[in-house]
């Protein structure tokens, strides 16, 4: 399209002839994982990602019709010569990039903003995920169902038990949870956790130090602590409840949390204290056949709703059988862990601190 719009594009240069090719340049960008897990590896992969912009030309594509003439004085002006991989390609086709191609003054050549669809009974300010009450189960692209990612945080708690029992450390593993501490929650108490700390109760720093020094008392010597990724301490509740901007201010704390906790942690009880930050790795990977098979059934219905023009529902699994729920049913307010789950219970009889 552009190429055959340059005459209006560029009608305001005085030029006989106009054409139009492509480029593409690709950059280094150093990616160094430490042996000791500081910060999450979307973290790391950012700042990699970031210094493609500033690291060393090593492959530079461009179109095959380019003159040679114009190849050169291109590569000589961006200082390619030394650049590794050089390569004839063929035209672009990044629609996204087409999209935000400049405005240049001509509006027959503009595209519309694109805006995202809002539903009226589900907010923006939540997750999805955790608006939809009218089920017993949720299968999400591209999330897996809560069975697969539990399955893989739980495992990553087995893992870490061989590493804090050999070192006797406190090893601190962060599972997803902004708003509610399901994953934390389950994952915990299913891999043998020894502190849980959720972001519907806040903790005290001090308690969890206590628990952990117990521990010790009794010939313990390590600790695994697993945190979800919005619980606060209640010091971070009070900032949240009391100041005017408090709830921005906790947003900015919680970035550095789970590190701090374990700086505290470490001098609090004298124990070397390490963290793991499961982050995305929880969303991919492997589900488990049972999620598939209720993905398949889950599909399978939905689509005999759409031949039935049954519009504006939702496939749930209630009772051991799939049904369509309509949407304004289902949606409602953040499903957090309410304070007397049987699985809070369960985790406070078995000797977990909660950090209250």
């Amino acid at each position: 399209m552009i190429r055959l719009k340059l005459n209006d594009i560029f009608k305001a240069f005085p030029y006989d002839r106009y054409d139009a090719y492509t480029i593409k340049i690709t950059r280094d960008g150093e990616y160094d994982l430490t042996d000791e897990i500081t910060r999450s590896l979307y973290e790391k992969l950012s700042t990699s990602i970031k210094q493609r912009s500033q690291g060393d030309p090593v492959r530079f594509v461009y179109d095959r019709e380019m003159p040679k003439h114009m190849l050169n004085y291109l590569m000589e002006k961006a200082q390619l010569k030394e650049c590794r991989i050089i390569i004839a390609g063929g035209r672009y086709h990044n629609a996204r990039d087409l999209l935000r191609f400049p405005k240049v003054g001509n509006h027959a050549l503009y595209f519309a903003e694109q805006r995202p669809l809002k539903h009226h009974t589900l907010s923006d300010e939540h997750s999805l995920l955790d608006q939809i009450e009218q089920r017993d189960h949720l299968v999400s692209l591209p999330y897996h169902r809560y069975d697969t990612a539990i399955m893989i945080a739980t495992e990553a708690v087995d893992r870490l038990h061989s590493t804090a029992h050999s070192h006797h450390r406190i090893i601190i593993l962060e599972t997803m949870g902004h708003k509610v501490g399901w994953l934390a929650l389950g994952s915990g108490l299913a891999g043998g956790a020894d502190v849980i700390l959720l972001p519907e109760i806040p903790y005290d720093e001090q308690v969890v130090a206590d628990a952990i020094l117990r521990r010790s008392r009794e010939g313990k010597k390590f600790s695994i602590v697993v945190v979800a990724e919005g619980a606060i301490s209640k010091r971070m509740a009070a900032i949240r409840q009391e100041e005017k901007d408090g709830e921005e201010k906790v947003e900015a704390m919680l970035k550095t949390r789970t590190s701090e906790l374990a700086a505290n942690l470490e001098k609090l009880t004298g124990r070397e204290t390490r963290v793991t930050i499961l982050g995305y790795l929880q969303r991919g990977g492997t589900p488990t056949p049972y999620d598939r098979l209720l993905s398949t059934a889950l599909g399978s219905r939905c689509a005999l709703e759409i031949m039935a023009e049954n519009w504006g529902h939702m496939m749930a699994y209630q009772n051991n059988k799939i049904v369509p729920v309509p949407l304004k049913k289902v949606a409602g307010p953040v499903k957090y862990i309410p304070e007397n789950h049987y699985l809070v219970e369960c985790a406070r009889h078995m000797g977990v601190c909660l950090g209250s």
